[in-house]
């Protein structure tokens, strides 16, 4: 059976976390389930993918949370930089899977690798690496050991829970036509990459074979006798060619140097290289092809080396070919990457002698080098990293408050789900997480000449686009340092605002009015993310209890209950406590998983009105509530047993899920 390529396996993850997106019409949670013991607390035992497992876990689980888009990464391995090591490099004609050709250096920057010292990136020839990549140039970086890196991103701050000692996050940012900076973090270092990419560039062209004999160059001498310097002595534009007069010591023989190239290497005009058409050996000078776009002077150092021609179906690249010892073709230098080749052929152009190098340009992915770092590195990790916080809890074994998870028991057993149906509230039957608030940040810029006041947008301020029609409900906003820009951040955006458009601030209140409102200008809208105060759910059955003695001084006290107590019911149905929290008075509550119902009990194993047996106080159901998810609805996707998860009132936990394809 053929194994799944790469690239379909960044896919897939990919998918995955589309599913996570705010805006998507699934949803998933994290779960954790299980108070009760192992039979050998430290050896959980091996989830088994069965339906008797399937129906376990629904019946422990304690309560689940909405995962959003934030809370998955892809994952690469960090590769990081070490000195002496050798590195692969990327090439467009090889298959580049299991090949180390990036590194992460010490500032968390991540760079590929162009070259790396050898041909067609064979490791067993290339150089060790020995000094660090470092910087954020856009252009392709040499570092002194000869190797050449391409910046393609720096690992945001706010990334940092998602870095692991051998692995490290990886995203796409999305890109804004028109729009070349954008976010105020480190991300705009990645975007400012992804945005300026060129697709089918040559970085790099790969000898494959030297060839013969490349003899009639002149190299760049720059040191010694002034004579010896090979320094222009004029030039000139004459309308459609240019013309150079060179050194004395240069040949006197007539087309000597036709079809090879001039280059200015230093000085006025430096980066030019033009194809020598005609050789006037008596007075030592040349016509070139066309025109200087920068005419050379007497301090202009050149060189003549064999001309190099690239043709294919992009534009603009330009190389000039390397001789070392007077004769041999030691490389190729790109000095432009042109854009836009899917194919090219690169010879080395000399009618008077060398002949036969092979030559293999290497081209950029499509979209070019960083435009999307995804799909260029391929990571087969996905790793989901779900924070349990008070918000999330709040259930105490002081007070019942609003949450979902109880802090002080702890759990065995945790995975993720999706789509499971509510079984309780307005939205019954639905399926859970989908009608979730959202919080999404929208910068924007004022009218030119104009500024933001800190007073312009206020909580509660409906903000309105003029053409996508978006609209949301200001949460906060933000006035930037250069006061004409700022950042709103709004409560449930129903659609995405368009950039350039204006949005404007109806007003709050009983009356609409945009009167005093400043317009401002979409410049970008960043992904939403679900808010933290509506995406947890209770899995347990809450049970308000009441004492049935008749002596008042019979209260509900802490030692009436135990964490992980089987209790049962007069029906015979039996479950284990959770949580158990006294009022000090003649109520209290209790929140029960692993509910073993019998026919005669009604579908949550309990009933109101139904008294427990077997406690140390007499108790009777008040009031029942089941799990707010239908037991078995969805799909569990994931499933781990672990050691237990003690948890307390003053801490929180992150819950790492790692899926390696």
């Amino acid at each position: 059976m053929a194994s799944l390529k790469t690239s379909l396996k960044t896919h897939i993850l990919n998918k995955l976390i589309d599913d996570f997106a705010a805006d998507s019409k699934s949803s998933s949670f994290l779960f954790i389930a299980r108070p009760e013991v192992w039979s050998s607390e430290s050896e959980p035992p091996t989830y088994v993918d069965s339906t008797g497992s399937f129906n376990d876990a629904w019946n422990r689980m304690i309560g689940a949370k909405r995962i959003s888009s934030a809370d998955a990464f892809l994952m690469i391995p960090k590769n990081s930089w070490v000195s002496g090591t050798t590195y692969g490099m990327y090439t467009s004609n090889d298959d580049t899977t299991g090949i180390t050709f990036y590194t992460t250096n010490a500032e968390n920057n991540v760079y590929k690798c162009i070259f790396n010292g050898a041909s067609g990136g064979n490791t067993t020839s290339s150089i060790q690496s020995t000094v660090q990549p470092r910087g954020t140039s856009p252009n392709v970086i040499t570092t002194g050991d000869g190797y050449k890196w391409k910046f393609m991103f720096k690992i945001p701050e706010n990334y940092n829970r998602f870095k692991l000692d051998d692995y490290v996050p990886i995203k796409n940012l999305k890109i804004e036509d028109g729009v070349p900076e954008k976010y105020t973090d480190d991300r705009f270092l990645q975007y400012s990459v992804q945005y300026n990419a060129t697709g089918g560039a040559i970085d790099y062209i790969d000898i494959s074979n030297s060839g013969s004999s490349y003899g009639y160059n002149v190299p760049s001498r720059t040191s010694g006798d002034s004579t010896l310097r090979t320094f222009v002595i004029s030039a000139s534009n004459t309308g459609t060619t240019g013309t150079a007069v060179l050194n004395s010591n240069e040949s006197s023989t007539d087309d000597y140097y036709n079809t090879y190239a001039l280059n200015i290497t230093k000085g006025t005009g430096v980066g030019q290289s033009r194809r020598i058409s005609d050789y006037i050996g008596s007075s030592r000078t040349i016509v070139v092809n066309s025109n200087w776009t920068t005419i050379p002077d007497t301090t202009s150092v050149y060189e003549i080396m064999p001309e190099v021609i690239i043709d294919g179906d992009g534009t603009g690249a330009q190389a000039l070919a390397i001789i070392s010892d007077g004769i041999t073709l030691e490389g190729v230098k790109v000095i432009d990457s042109g854009s836009d080749y899917t194919r090219a052929t690169v010879t080395i152009k000399s009618t008077n002698n060398g002949n036969g190098a092979t030559l293999e340009p290497i081209f950029s992915p499509y979209g070019g080098h960083g435009y999307n770092p995804v799909s260029e590195l391929n990571p087969t990790r996905l790793m989901v990293l779900a924070r349990l916080d008070r918000e999330d809890s709040a259930i105490t074994g002081d007070s019942i408050t609003a949450g979902s998870f109880p802090i002080v028991n702890d759990f065995r057993q945790y995975g993720l789900m999706k789509n499971p149906i509510l079984a309780t509230g307005p939205s019954k039957g639905e399926i859970a997480g989908i009608d979730v608030d959202t919080i999404t940040s929208v910068n924007i810029s004022a009218a030119t000449g104009s500024i933001f006041n800190f007073s312009d947008f206020v909580e509660n301020d409906i903000v309105f686009g003029e053409n996508s029609q978006s609209c949301g409900k200001v949460l906060n906003w933000y006035r930037s340092t250069d006061i004409s820009k700022g950042t709103l951040r709004l409560l449930n955006v129903n659609s995405n605002f368009e950039v350039g458009e204006p949005v404007s601030a109806l007003g709050t209140g009983s009356v609409w009015s945009s009167s005093g409102k400043p317009t401002g200008y979409v410049q970008f809208q960043d992904e939403s993310q679900i808010t933290q105060t509506n995406s947890s759910y209770r899995l347990t059955t809450y049970l308000e209890i009441q004492t049935t003695a008749g002596n008042s001084s019979d209260n509900y006290s802490s030692s009436n209950f135990d964490l992980d107590q089987v209790i049962q019911g007069a029906s015979g149905s039996s479950a284990t406590i959770v949580e158990y929290i006294p009022s000090g008075g003649k109520t209290a509550a209790l929140y029960l998983t692993s509910i073993a119902g019998i026919s005669s009990a009604d579908q949550h194993g309990f009933t109101v009105g139904e008294n427990l047996s077997g406690v140390t106080i007499s108790s009777v159901i008040n009031k029942l509530e089941p799990s707010e998810f239908i037991k078995g609805s969805g799909e569990l996707l994931h499933i781990s047993n672990i050691t237990s998860v003690s948890r307390h009132n003053e801490q929180e936990e992150e819950i790492k899920i790692i899926i390696d394809i």
